[in-house]
């Protein structure tokens, strides 16, 4: 559904559909019927559970070693382990938002030349982010630095450990091939430290 018209389309594909698939992709559009069924279905089998579940490759995400800068702001790297066939990225991030401020989300160094990264900050206070990264080439197979996320810890908070972890709270995790099939992941949580270094 065309959400500037509020009608099913005019059967142009343009760059104004990819415009909206982004939209609905990061959870900022409601979900809608397509034009045909006009009715939700539901599947029985989750093909995104069955993916987690099991498969031969060894690709996954997780946090890598993070830096505390001078200013006081700790930069943590979202990195991928990759295979050389992926192309599109979704998941979420949470975090305790009474502890760490995100300040700042960027691109990592090592995405696709032209990546686009997309963003749903609408529950950032509670702690936690969409995020989607889309490319028409394919990530390099090896570790990938693909998005850097940049905290400001709390003033006086607690020393201690604090998870911060890869879900489907904003944004289903999911990766796949540029032409759009899925591909299994392995999604690991990482630790946030105050007073010692983030592990």
């Amino acid at each position: 559904r065309d959400p500037s018209t509020n009608t099913f389309g005019d059967g142009d594909l343009n760059v104004a559909d990819v415009a909206v698939a982004r939209l609905y992709a990061l959870g900022l559009l409601p979900p809608t019927p397509a034009a045909g069924p006009t009715t939700f279905v539901v599947s029985s089998a989750d093909p995104v559970d069955a993916l987690r579940s099991g498969g031969r490759d060894r690709r996954s995400l997780s946090f890598g070693e993070a830096e505390a800068g001078a200013d006081g702001l700790i930069r943590v790297p979202v990195e991928m382990v990759s295979t050389g066939d992926e192309s599109g990225l979704s998941f979420s991030v949470d975090w305790d938002p009474t502890v760490f401020r995100l300040v700042e989300t960027r691109a990592g160094k090592e995405a696709p030349e032209g990546a686009y990264l997309g963003t749903n900050t609408t529950n950032v206070e509670k702690g936690s982010i969409g995020v989607l990264i889309d490319a028409v080439g394919r990530y390099e197979a090896g570790k990938r630095q693909i998005l850097t996320l940049v905290f400001e810890p709390a003033g006086g908070a607690p020393t201690g450990d604090y998870p911060i972890r890869l879900t489907d709270t904003v944004v289903p995790r999911y990766v796949s091939t540029p032409m759009g099939a899925p591909l299994f992941s392995t999604f690991e949580e990482g630790k946030l430290s105050i007073g010692s270094r983030y592990r």
